[in-house]
């Protein structure tokens, strides 16, 4: 994509749509964002993390929680802010 300035850079996720025989592919879908400007690779995988569509828990070699997504909030009805830092094991 060209901008005003210059060619963008897009990054882009797709996966497929597979119908409930978890055969049969309906179709795609997929999420693009501009990452022109983003200044380190956390905030790629800080936009991957949020754009999925199902709760994704992250943690580190030692078992400490890194972060959460928007559907795990949802899922848990448990906000990030309280299990972020936190042993995964507790």
């Amino acid at each position: 994509m060209k901008a005003s300035h210059g060619m963008r850079q897009l990054r882009t996720y797709k996966t497929p749509i597979v119908d409930r025989d978890g055969v049969t592919v309906l179709g795609t879908v997929g999420i693009g964002h501009d990452v022109t400007d983003l200044v380190n690779m956390s905030a790629e995988i800080e936009i991957l993390l949020q754009s999925m569509p199902y709760a994704i828990l992250l943690w580190d070699n030692n078992g400490r929680i890194l972060n959460a997504n928007r559907k795990f909030e949802e899922y848990f009805k448990l906000p990030r802010e309280a299990v972020i830092g936190c042993d995964y094991d507790e």
